[in-house]
This record gives C-alpha cells, structure tokens and sequence, in this order.
C-alpha cells in the first residue's frame, strides 16, 4: 500500500501474484502425474478493479487461457465464472452480460469436449454441464446471483433469468438421478461466507439435499483460505462444501493448489492434498538465483483424523474442533495457506467453528453470539 517495502521476485503478500509465480504455479501442476482433469475456479483479472476496462477483462481471460493449454496440452480443464470475470467486476445481471459470457463462451470452448448445449449455456448465463468420466456429470452453476457485492443481486431474486437458472440446476441434478450418474458440482463463491446472501444459503440447502446421494463432491474458491463448510439440517449432514485457497497472494496469501483423488468407479472423494509456495522463503531463494519448490502442506485424512471425506466425517471433525483447541488451530494455521502465525482467542475459535457448521451466514453469525 505505502511502496515502502519491495515486492520480491515472486510477489508479495498483499498484492496479486507476478507471472513469474503464475507460470511456476502452472509449470508444476503440469508435471505432476496423474491428473484426469482440472476443476479452475474462476477470477481471472487482477484486483485493480478502478482500472480495468471491459477490453482489459478480456485481455486477462485469453492470457490464462492460453498458459492453461500451454501447460495442459492434453488434460480437459472446467472453468467457473468468477465474480470477477464480469465488468464492472462483481456486478453480474444477465441481460447486460450476455456478450461477455458468449465471448467467455467461445474462449472456455477450447478448454475441453463440450458438448453444443454447454457452450450454449455458458453463453447464456455463465452454467453449464458435462460428461467428464462415464456417469461422472460436472455442473457448474454461476453463484454470481448469491454475491451481495453483486448489487444486482437485489433484483436477481425477481428477475426471470435468475428462475431460468435454478429451474436448469433443478432439471440437470433431476436428470442425472434418473440417469444413474454422480455429480460433481462445482462454483465460484460458496454460500455462507459473509459476502453471500442469507437467501443463497437457504436456496443451496434446498438445492442439493434431494440428491445428496448423487453429489459426490461440492467445490468452490473465491474466499482465497482454505476452509469447508458441513451442509446441514437440524444437525444432520448431508453434503460438504470444500473450498480452495487461492494461488494469487493478494490478501495475504501464500499460492496454493489442491490435488484430489477419487475412487475411479464411485466416483467418492478419498483424499485431497494441499500444496503450497513459501512466498517469503521463494523470494530468498530467488536472489541466490533457484527456483523455490512448491511444498506438500498436509494431506487431509491425515492431518484431521478422518477415515474418510464424507459429510459425517467433516461434521466430527466440526465436534472434535469444540474440544480440541490443538487440532483447531492447525486448521486455522491452514486457513491462510501458513502465512500467517495464527492468533485465535475464544471469540475466534467460536466463529471459525460456526462458519463450519452453517451455509446461511446469518445462522453462522447467531451461533457465535450464542
């Protein structure tokens, strides 16, 4: 903020990620073994949101598109529409979007084997879904609607686009029971954080609990931590929200990515592994003139003690979280991908375990008063 302190070769926490970090980011993940697909979070342009233009939006999109296929020739990569693919950034009505998601539409496209239908629905308002494995479908919505920095989201609950879109994820998760499928569904901006409308939690419970038994996995990003969230009734379980850390370093961050392993006929989530950059360590390293590594953070059954990922196992692991401030707080240390020491009084041990328990963040906001 001040330019009194020198970003380093790699960045610096605060500010968004150089390309040095985005092509070592890139570069890694495409050596590693293995990897049947991407999942890509969205939020392509930076946060300098007071100088973007519409054209410098779409500048940023073809960049990372093309150092995505560069570094993944052969791999099949999903993309979600992020808040800030829209212009002005966060503010999302579809009427006044279409052009961008057509053109975002075109350019995701080459991204993978869509079918017509999924482009065509890009392009209409920013969803989609796909057969990425036999019976395995990927539907990704446009959580754009729940995001009150989207300021049209005041109107989206009126709004017959907003309709169109809950009727298709309706039909889509409808059709893929009868059909014999799993799902993997996947956007932007979870519901619960305190960004999000009370409205979009209720909504997303109802929304998937009629196929909790098909929903194998619920990913999301935007928050840039590391953190999940149990999607619960009464205290009953039946889906898990797991939410990635960014691997831009802006908010205080160190780059990270996730690698997740699935039994290759249930489709179950077994394991996922976070991986993280050093940044103060990678910027030393680079004036010695080495490439710094990106390092193994923590394997998730091992570090919590589950024996497996299941939504009960993450709603214990919430209740182990209540009597064992030591596992809590290597959960909290995790949140800011370790760069940060953490500092958790009682205050915060009670909210970080709250917004676990509750996708409506009212309800999570009620329960660290209670």
């Amino acid at each position: 903020m001040t330019g009194s302190n020198p970003a380093g070769k790699y960045g610096a926490y605060g500010c968004d990620l150089p390309m040095t970090t985005a092509n070592l980011v890139l570069n890694r993940l495409g050596t590693l073994p293995g990897i049947d697909f991407v999942v890509y979070g969205g939020d392509n342009p930076p946060h300098d949101m007071w100088a973007e233009t519409e054209e410098s939006q779409m500048v940023v999109e073809a960049l990372v598109i093309k150092m995505f296929k560069e570094n993944f020739p052969n791999t099949s990569i999903y993309p979600v529409l992020g808040n800030h693919e829209s212009y002005p950034e966060s503010e999302y009505l579809q009427s006044l979007y279409m052009n961008q998601t057509e053109a975002l539409a075109r350019m995701w496209s080459t991204w993978a084997h869509f079918p017509d239908s999924a482009i065509k629905s890009m392009g209409h308002g920013g969803y989609y879904s796909v057969i990425i494995k036999p019976k395995l479908r990927l539907i990704a919505y446009n959580s754009d609607y729940g995001y009150l920095f989207n300021f049209y989201a005041l109107l989206n609950h009126k709004n017959p686009a907003y309709e169109e879109h809950t009727k298709w994820l309706h039909n889509t998760l409808t059709y893929a029971k009868n059909n014999g499928e799993k799902v993997l569904l996947v956007a932007h901006v979870p519901p619960g954080i305190g960004t999000t409308s009370a409205e979009y939690g209720e909504w997303f419970i109802n929304a998937t609990k009629p196929f909790s038994d098909i929903i194998v996995g619920q990913l999301f990003g935007h928050t840039h931590q590391d953190h999940f969230k149990v999607v619960q009734q009464n205290g009953k379980p039946f889906g898990s929200i797991l939410i990635t850390p960014s691997i831009t370093t802006f908010a205080h961050q160190n780059p990270s990515f996730r690698i997740y392993s699935m039994d290759p006929t249930t489709y179950e989530i077994l394991d996922y592994e976070q991986y993280f950059l050093n940044l103060t360590k990678a910027n030393v390293i680079a004036k010695e003139g080495k490439t710094p590594q990106f390092e193994l953070n923590y394997s998730a059954k091992k570090l919590y003690g589950m024996k497996d990922l299941s939504p009960d196992s993450w709603w214990s692991l919430v209740n182990r979280f209540k009597t064992n401030s030591t596992l809590l707080l290597k959960y909290v240390d995790n949140v800011y991908a370790r760069s940060k020491v953490p500092s958790c009084d009682a205050n915060c041990k009670k909210m970080t375990i709250c917004e676990c328990e509750y996708t409506n963040y009212l309800d999570a906001e009620e329960c660290s008063f209670n």
